[in-house]
């Protein structure tokens, strides 16, 4: 009889140890960060159009102060190039990453459902197959903000032990999808930084231009010229704002590798279940700045 009560209470407490509550919010934090990173991914062609673009207005813009004919106005619109027609191909693995973030948060916020495993399924065949256009490539919406989060904000430990074996799971395939999104970003960083300097040599002949202009002394040609520089030197600081996580700067490791590197530790730390606050702080700071970059390029939600 005492051993069968022995039983009885190893049971109960066993119970209470699965039904015991956690707080799941750096795991919620963590998710939504990872599908911006895969949406960022994904934008960055967008910022690589927006680039193309005024590339083509200043090309124009040049060609008007040299007093060739052939300008246009309003100027042409930049054509397309091969990069923007498959980069919704080539980048599967964010695609994939975008809905493995937005399931991680959905299930840390107790939300129910079979999404956690689906995902952890697309991620690991986007990084085996690692082929462009291979994996889903269904357009998964980002988890923008935390409306569908709030059901709860605390998650059982045995639903908790299930995420964390997920993400436990899923890391090799993010260690090898690192070197995937690497290569997304570099081709696209190679684009925006060899346009810039473009951008920024035709700027540079523009002011040549003006400077040499005939009545180069006169006050009305000097306070053109004075305007003409501090005008161009706004837009580079501008611009360069805009595309500093893309821009080779020599000496420096680009900005997206930085990003990537702490996306990488900080799941490793939740596969571990040795979450660190700061390294999530500095994941999340990395994120916020590729955002920042690529949301002016967007188009303009109707």
């Amino acid at each position: 009889m005492l051993r069968q009560l022995r039983v009885l209470a190893l049971l109960a407490t066993s119970m209470l140890v699965a039904c015991a509550s956690v707080d799941a919010e750096d795991i919620q934090e963590f998710g939504a960060a990872t599908t911006a990173v895969a949406d960022a991914a994904r934008n960055t062609g967008a910022m690589r159009s927006a680039i193309g673009q005024r590339l083509a207005v200043e090309q124009q813009a040049l060609l008007f102060a040299l007093g060739d004919t052939s300008s246009a106005y309003p100027p042409p619109k930049a054509k397309p190039s091969p990069v923007d027609a498959e980069w919704s191909h080539r980048i599967a693995f964010a695609q994939a990453l975008s809905e493995y973030g937005a399931a991680l948060a959905k299930a840390a916020a107790g939300v129910a459902g079979d999404d956690l495993g689906n995902a952890l399924g697309n991620l690991q065949k986007a990084v085996g197959d690692a082929i462009p256009g291979t994996a889903k490539t269904k357009n998964f919406q980002p988890v923008a903000d935390t409306t569908v989060l709030v059901a709860r904000k605390v998650i059982t430990e045995l639903q908790y032990r299930r995420i964390q074996l997920v993400i436990e799971k899923a890391h090799p395939s993010i260690v090898k999808g690192r070197a995937l999104l690497a290569a997304d970003f570099a081709l696209m960083a190679d684009n925006i930084d060899a346009k810039y300097s473009t951008w920024e040599r035709q700027q540079a002949a523009v002011l040549k231009q003006i400077r040499g202009a005939p009545d180069a002394n006169s006050p009305a040609d000097v306070g053109v010229r004075y305007r003409s520089y501090r005008d161009f030197l706004k837009e580079r600081q501008e611009m360069e704002a805009a595309f500093a996580p893309f821009l080779n700067i020599p000496g420096e490791r680009p900005r997206y590798e930085v990003l990537l590197d702490r996306f990488v530790a900080a799941h490793k730390e939740l596969a571990e279940n040795k979450p660190n606050p700061l390294t999530l702080e500095r994941f999340i700071e990395a994120v916020k700045e590729l955002q920042a970059a690529v949301k002016p390029f967007l188009p303009a939600k109707g």
